[in-house]
């Protein structure tokens, strides 16, 4: 569920840190088993090696699309403190090394060799309208909710709607946000 959610919500959702430990350790519990415990023609080995290379690609599709967010809209993260506290500390390392060498890079090679590089900056950033030019994601975009479990009267923008068990709903990202990232709602709705 974290890796669907996360998948098909236009921003980083909070770095799911207790999952990932567990999915990992529990990799690595399986993984000892199946090398050490299990006899070599034991009829539940292939069962089990296919498992834990499906646990193996989901950890890594979790991450990759993590890196992909980042990637593509790091300036937005970097700049934006509610997206740096929705990612583990391995994750921010590599926001500040990344950015950091993405700015030096763009001094050095772009911005020393143009004689109006304040300006460039400045309209990249457009600090005159207080808005910013770089890409940033579409947080009103469309997506389609699942309700795992009853929500029951939900309000977003300026209407209630009634969510229902085993509904499917579209709903701009911005207007189930706050129920995705609910820690006490946890689990009662999913991104599809």
């Amino acid at each position: 569920r974290a890796l669907m959610n996360e998948r098909y919500a236009p921003v980083l959702l909070p770095f799911e840190g207790v999952l990932v430990r567990d999915m990992q350790r529990l990799i690595r519990i399986n993984e000892e088993y199946v090398n050490e415990d299990l006899a070599q023609n034991d009829p539940r080995r292939p069962y089990l090696e296919l498992e834990l290379e499906r646990l193996k690609w989901v950890m890594r599709m979790y991450m990759r699309v993590r890196t992909e967010k980042m990637n593509t809209h790091l300036t937005h993260i970097d700049a934006s403190d509610s997206q740096r506290e929705r990612l583990s500390p391995a994750e921010t390392r590599y926001v500040d090394r990344y950015v950091n060498l993405v700015r030096s890079h763009a001094r050095s090679q772009v911005l020393q060799r143009l004689k109006c590089a304040t300006e460039m900056q400045d309209f990249l950033e457009d600090k005159a309208e207080g808005r910013r030019l770089l890409p940033e994601p579409n947080e009103k975009t469309h997506v389609f909710v699942r309700v795992i479990d009853d929500v029951g009267d939900y309000e977003a923008a300026g209407q209630t709607r009634r969510l229902e068990r085993d509904m499917t709903v579209l709903m701009r990202f911005d207007e189930i946000e706050p129920l995705l990232l609910d820690t006490v709602e946890e689990n009662r709705v999913c991104l599809i």
